[in-house]
């Protein structure tokens, strides 16, 4: 918040912004966050994907938290089609799983479920 960062900066309402996690489900030493600006996390760290030549290699970046988030949110669509864009990012906001850790540095305070978004 005290630095912006565009596009992560903009206040559109159907912006979701994706800070990264590790696998114990802290904040990524190098992840982006602000109480005003950034939503949700989502684990980002040593994450194994495909790359050229039809091999794997382990990446962190929110850029592999990111994409973690998009095939929730396509499951949640999936199972609620009729959502809009703005419906869509309140579900997932509000369904997070919170954490202390993130009270003061997320505008949800918590890392994205799946599970939750979906039972209510």
């Amino acid at each position: 918040d005290l630095h912006p960062t565009y596009p992560a900066s903009y206040t559109n309402k159907n912006l979701l912004v994706v800070a990264s996690s590790d696998s114990s489900g802290n904040l990524s030493y190098f992840s982006n966050f602000g109480k005003t600006s950034v939503d949700v996390a989502a684990p980002g760290s040593s994450i194994y994907s495909t790359v050229l030549d039809n091999t794997y290699q382990s990446m962190s970046g929110t850029s592999m938290a990111s994409p973690v988030v998009s095939g929730l949110a396509a499951e949640i669509l999936a199972n609620i089609p009729e959502l809009s864009a703005e419906e869509l990012k309140l579900k997932i906001v509000q369904h997070v799983r919170k954490d202390a850790k993130f009270e003061h540095k997320l505008t949800s305070g918590g890392l994205v479920d799946l599970k939750k978004s979906l039972e209510e």
